[in-house]
């Protein structure tokens, strides 16, 4: 689960594999609303907190709100701390004056058709009368299946209210392979007894991919099992049986004051709640301390960590379409946003301004890619890395090289000798991840792309091909750092602030300008990179 908050305080928590939208209401002092999709309808989640000195003004917004919400006959459910003691829910009467805020707001749920399920006090501090001041409040068609009331969380004294509705969400259950209990021996052996290079001597590299791919993923459903995605699992913290009994101990006792209100009671309880915090920090700090350990060896865990901290996941919202209209569904999202993806990239023609022909040595294009070599570059992977379109995952490709490498250099060689590659390397599986501005226009995305991992493989063989070129005939300008072997941005910035401080200490005067093109890669005019190559010595 991740954390959504609104600006202002208030938190929600929401499970990762659900679809929703937060939805802004600057209005209201302190509230959070989010609309979840269930199957074939949505569910409307509000958060609220309303201060025991709110003002009226404030009071009569959140009255409002309640009467349109109501109104509206959609599946909602509002939660919060409304700090109203002084009504009675049992039989929905207020206690102060007539027209008081309480009779006001106890009249706005009645004129919103709502039903008010919480009925036992949910605050109860020591040597104070308990209050309701919780409430959840539903349309009356929905009503919770249990309500279940729980200790504080840490040095709270308000309950912690646990309810469960019968709702379908409408998520799909997900299975995905787990490689960690994958049968290689028997992968192995399949494959080297499939795999021939000299019956495909007369098919072209496509043929040959898809017969690899084909054998691979064959392979793959046979040997490795499939394993159901629980969500959010991965980040809970495991607890000790020693923090178990202490928090079941904790428990308890809460019942016990409870039902007895007396001053040992609570220190009991107050005691077992230290005892839990105390057990829990410590256990989260070993756990910090175990990744800040191995961050260097192991930057992904610690990362990811980090990530799990600071990162929020939430779905793509309805887009606005070049007509004017919102999406309404996931494909509508999809096709919005690979329009404008598409719309962005460079397309000319055959430029009819030409470039200066230098006499410089040609790549040499005829080169024999070597099954050592291939080898090398398997074992190099990175198993955690994602498969592209074709499905065919780093750990099988890793485990399997000593049998597929012989294979997947013929089709290497005949790529470069045909200068084709397989369809499926011209196919990636694209994210969308969101930069900045307002959501709902599909130009405030920029796309990831997840190809194949063989087509990664085939591209070091081509950069080093290329590199070599390069640097042999010193076409490359020695300030270029990016993309460098032995060239890091670190020693970019200490030779920039070396000619900086050189610079100012002889009173000269340092003129700095950064440039950022926006969608570079996307609007790279190719007919002409490729003239460019071309009077590098770069063809073929």
């Amino acid at each position: 689960m991740n954390p959504k908050e609104n600006g202002r305080g208030l938190l929600t928590y929401i499970r990762d594999d659900l679809k929703y939208n937060l939805i802004s209401e600057e209005s209201i002092t302190e509230i959070q609303q989010l609309e979840i999709k269930l199957a074939g309808s949505t569910l409307t989640v509000v958060n609220m907190y309303r201060s025991p000195r709110s003002c009226d003004e404030n009071n009569a917004k959140i009255n409002e709100y309640l009467k349109n919400i109501g109104r509206s006959r959609k599946k909602f459910i509002v939660v919060g701390d409304f700090n109203y003691p002084d009504i009675d829910w049992e039989v929905a009467r207020a206690t102060g004056e007539a027209e008081s805020n309480e009779w006001r707001f106890l009249e706005a749920v009645k004129d919103s058709f709502m039903e008010q399920h919480v009925k036992t006090p949910t605050r109860s501090a020591r040597n104070n009368r308990p209050s309701l001041l919780d409430l959840m409040l539903t349309h009356s068609s929905l009503k919770p299946k249990r309500i279940d009331h729980c200790a504080p969380l840490g040095k709270g004294d308000h309950v912690m209210t646990k309810t469960s509705f019968a709702l379908t969400v409408g998520t799909d259950i997900k299975y995905r392979r787990n490689y960690r209990k994958s049968n290689f021996k028997a992968i192995r052996k399949y494959l080297k007894s499939k795999l021939d290079t000299n019956s495909t001597v007369t098919q072209n590299v496509n043929e040959k991919w898809e017969l690899f791919r084909d054998t691979i993923q064959t392979a793959v459903e046979n040997h490795v099992p499939l394993t159901k995605i629980t969500r959010g699992e991965k980040s809970r913290l495991p607890l000790d049986s020693a923090t178990r009994e202490a928090i079941k101990q904790k428990k308890k006792t809460w019942k016990q004051f409870i039902k007895e209100n007396s001053d040992w009671s609570y220190r009991e309880y107050a005691r077992r709640r230290n005892m839990v915090r105390k057990l829990t920090r410590k256990r989260q700090h070993e756990k910090e301390q175990t990744v800040a350990a191995v961050c260097k060896s192991n930057p992904k865990a610690f990362w990811s960590f980090v990530n799990q901290k600071t990162k929020t996941r939430e779905t793509i919202p309805d887009l606005e379409r070049e007509d004017g209209n919102t999406t309404s569904c996931d494909y509508e999202k999809a096709e919005t946003l690979s329009k404008f993806f598409a719309s962005v990239f460079v397309h000319e023609e055959e430029p009819d301004w030409d470039i200066a022909v230098t006499n410089r040595d040609q790549i040499d294009d005829n080169i024999n890619i070597s099954t050592s070599e291939v080898l090398e570059q398997l074992k190099k992977l990175d198993d955690t890395k994602s498969p592209g379109y074709d499905g065919i995952h780093a750990r099988v490709l890793l485990e399997a090289r000593e049998k597929i490498a012989e294979y997947l250099t013929e089709i290497f060689n005949e790529s470069w000798r045909t200068g084709t590659v397989p369809d499926d390397w011209r196919r990636a599986n694209i994210s969308a991840i969101y930069k900045k501005g307002p959501k709902k226009d599909a130009a405030n995305y920029r796309p990831v792309s997840l190809t194949s991992v063989c087509c990664k493989v085939m591209e070091k063989f081509v950069r080093k091909h290329l590199m070599n070129h390069i640097l042999t005939n010193d076409l490359i300008s020695q300030k270029q750092y990016g993309f460098m072997t032995g060239r890091s941005t670190t020693l970019q910035l200490l030779r920039a602030m070396d000619d900086w401080t050189e610079a100012l200490d002889k009173n000269n005067e340092v003129d700095i300008i950064y440039l950022d093109f926006k969608k570079a890669f996307d609007t790279v005019p190719h007919q002409r990179l490729f003239r460019v190559l071309h009077q590098l010595g770069i063809g073929g």
